[in-house]
């Protein structure tokens, strides 16, 4: 989790919820999840490392 730090941070400081889910099954990759009530119209979404 700690590589979430990073978005934690800044979420938390506008006041946003954070929350984290964990289970030993997952395996492989991480994934990060944003939400929002307003629609992005977007074809191509690139988040840099």
């Amino acid at each position: 989790m700690k590589q979430a730090a990073k978005y934690e941070k800044p979420a938390r400081e506008r006041g946003l919820e954070v929350s984290y889910v964990s289970d030993t099954a997952f395996k492989g990759p991480v994934g990060l999840v944003v939400s929002s009530d307003d629609a992005v119209d977007v074809e191509t979404i690139t988040i840099q490392a």
